[in-house]
């Protein structure tokens, strides 16, 4: 349960949490069964004339799931404003903002296309290093306050911001809390490139629940998975259509890649081992896997 006071602000500080507030709980609801969202708002208060206020509840909702669907784009967490001098970029992009360069943006990217596509392969095959993600949000916390000068003229403060945070810094935070949230779960809490069926279905089960056309979409797919298990042979990694097979084999297809919940037949090997099934993209196309995630999103 989420209870916001919007009593109190300071310029756009009341209209832009009740906006991150909305957002959060919209992720949270593909995460947890049932999300309360409570606003509430005081009476206007003025001294000498109003002898009590009261407390009051302006909107009640439940959220709809939503994932989230940015990406990113710039390939920074900060931007200058206006009152950053030309040695002072440099020194933000060159130096202070060095520790995100190593961060993998494709990556996290794929990670949250692969939730908002449905698509439970390409989520264990990127998800992100949480501590690493927890790391460029702190460090860039501590960028952005050192940028932010206070000064004294004329007996008055004047705060000068120097910096910005930019929109990728908001996707590294979404990134970070469906990373938590999966971990939470108990399903998925780190990377990883062959997957059993059995981890597949019990992600699922668990996860894309939240939206039925996924979930049967999902459950479509892992079906025809598992009656390959009924062969009475094994073998090691071999590309989905020679399994199944069939002759027709060519360049993986972005339509069938999403319609196909990511097991896209001339990108996915699967490997059977006794009753086991495994799946994995080919190690060799994982940057078209990537980029074919990240369809729809923004």
């Amino acid at each position: 349960e989420i209870c916001l006071d919007l009593t109190h602000g300071i310029n756009y500080q009341t209209i832009l949490t009740y906006r991150a507030v909305k957002e959060m709980a919209g992720l949270l609801s593909v995460f947890v069964k049932e999300v309360n969202f409570k606003a509430y708002n005081a009476d206007p208060f003025s001294r000498g004339v109003t002898e009590e206020i009261s407390l009051n509840l302006i909107e009640e909702t439940k959220p709809e799931p939503r994932p989230f669907n940015e990406r990113i784009k710039q390939g920074r967490v900060l931007e200058p404003t206006e009152e950053m001098g030309e040695e002072e970029r440099r020194k933000l992009f060159e130096k202070d903002l060095s520790y995100f360069r190593g961060i993998g943006k494709r990556e996290i990217s794929a990670f949250i296309g692969a939730l908002y596509n449905g698509l439970p392969l390409a989520l264990f095959t990127f998800y992100p290093d949480r501590e690493k993600l927890r790391e460029v949000i702190l460090r860039t916390f501590e960028i952005y306050e050192s940028y932010i000068t206070v000064s004294n003229a004329e007996n008055r403060l004047k705060v000068t911001k120097r910096v910005s945070f930019g929109k990728d810094f908001k996707v590294c935070v979404f990134s970070f809390l469906i990373a938590e949230l999966l971990g939470r779960k108990s399903v998925l809490d780190s990377a990883k490139r062959e997957v059993a069926i059995e981890e597949l279905e019990n992600l699922v089960e668990t996860i894309f629940s939240f939206d039925n056309r996924l979930s049967l979409m999902i459950d479509k797919e892992l079906r025809a998975l598992r009656d390959i298990v009924n062969k009475p042979y094994s073998w090691d990694w071999q590309l989905y259509n020679k399994v199944i097979e069939k002759d027709q084999l060519g360049e993986p297809d972005k339509r069938n890649f999403l319609a196909h919940a990511g097991f896209e037949r001339n990108i996915v090997e699967i490997r059977k081992g006794g009753d086991n099934v495994y799946l994995r993209f080919l190690q060799d196309r994982i940057d078209t896997v990537a980029c074919m995630c990240q369809e729809g999103l923004k």
